[in-house]
């Protein structure tokens, strides 16, 4: 693909970023997209802090030299952990970032009580618990965080197919929930929208679900309306793996022609 100044790069560990890529695509109907699922480097929210942040930085690096001006990164653990270095580091590159969405949990919830559902990486980060700190103490709404990294190893793998592994994860997440009587659930990583709604048939219509890969697509395009860039040509996507795998290209391939509906369960 031509990668002209109006080109946008979309990244994150592996199929999660799809979510976000999908929602781009329904609200920029123009435009060169490169998707890389960073799959040798699988899963983000498990590594170090600082194999993270390298990591982040290696993967713009490249996208610089490829003459990328906008980058998303679509990973609540790459956001929370890299996204102001790689401000600083690139500076005549916009990055969007996507954060578990903590403001409008704490907002909505009739109860006061919220779940955000994320990964390690996430949750034990700085810049995520002072989002927590200023919006549970704003709204008096205790926010629970819990990281379900095994969640994401789980639908990482099924790849778009039941297991019953996956099955068995998300009924025990959905009966803490319940235990827990939240009426709040925030999916904090761009994994689990691929099983947002089996979430929303289990947990029933007392529980709001909330999903932030809209806002990040909509956040892109004032970005580029800000930076007179929003492309006016064909649309093309290109969906990209950082380590050989002929299986994970079909995986990507397979997810992304189906438009991203929801992983099939049972």
């Amino acid at each position: 693909m031509d990668i002209g100044p109006e080109a946008i790069a979309v990244f994150d560990s592996g199929i999660g970023g799809l979510t976000v890529l999908n929602n781009i695509r329904q609200h920029l109907v123009h435009g060169s997209i490169f998707y890389l699922a960073d799959n040798g480097f699988v899963p983000y929210g498990e590594k170090t802090v600082e194999q993270i942040r390298q990591r982040c930085l290696q993967v713009v690096a490249w996208f610089a030299q490829q003459g990328f001006k906008t980058v998303v990164i679509a990973c609540n653990t790459a956001t929370t952990l890299a996204i102001d270095d790689l401000r600083q580091a690139f500076a005549d590159i916009q990055f969007i970032g996507v954060e578990p969405g903590v403001k409008p949990a704490a907002e909505q919830s009739k109860n006061k009580k919220a779940i955000v559902l994320a990964t390690q990486g996430t949750v034990t980060s700085l810049r995520y618990r002072r989002l927590v700190s200023d919006y549970a103490q704003k709204h008096q709404c205790e926010i629970i965080s819990w990281a379900c990294s095994d969640l994401v190893r789980a639908i990482e793998h099924s790849a778009g197919m039941y297991t019953s592994e996956l099955d068995l994860l998300i009924d025990h997440y959905v009966d803490r929930i319940h235990q827990a009587q939240a009426d709040t659930v925030v999916l904090g990583c761009t994994h689990f929208p691929l099983i947002k709604t089996h979430i929303l048939h289990l947990l029933g219509q007392e529980v709001s679900v909330i999903d932030t890969s809209i806002p990040v697509a909509k956040q892109l395009i004032r970005t580029l309306e800000r930076h007179d860039r929003l492309p006016t040509d064909a649309a093309i996507t290109s969906l990209n793996i950082s380590k050989s795998d002929s299986n994970y290209c079909e995986k990507l391939v397979r997810l992304a022609s189906l438009d991203m509906v929801d992983l099939c369960l049972s």
